[in-house]
């Protein structure tokens, strides 16, 4: 497929890779599973606790929201 706008598909890469290296270090300090991770994400997202740095990179307002517990926590929280 064609982009409309050069360079946007780059972009969109590293947007995905963020995304995804986010989630990995979800799991890895919460040691949590995927789905727990993607849980935890989207609710970071919403409460605006993950701020983009730059294109290729999430970061955190506050350092506390990488701990163990709090991502547990948060994980079961949005449990379904």
């Amino acid at each position: 497929m064609k982009e409309r706008i050069a360079g946007t598909r780059v972009v969109a890469e590293r947007m995905a890779e963020a995304q995804r290296h986010m989630i990995e270090l979800l799991m890895e300090l919460g040691g949590i599973d995927k789905e727990a991770a993607n849980r935890v994400f989207a609710k970071y997202l919403e409460c605006k606790v993950l701020k983009r740095k730059g294109l290729n990179r999430y970061g955190v307002t506050h350092g506390a929201f990488l701990d163990k517990e709090t991502i547990c926590h948060t994980a079961e929280v949005t449990k379904v």
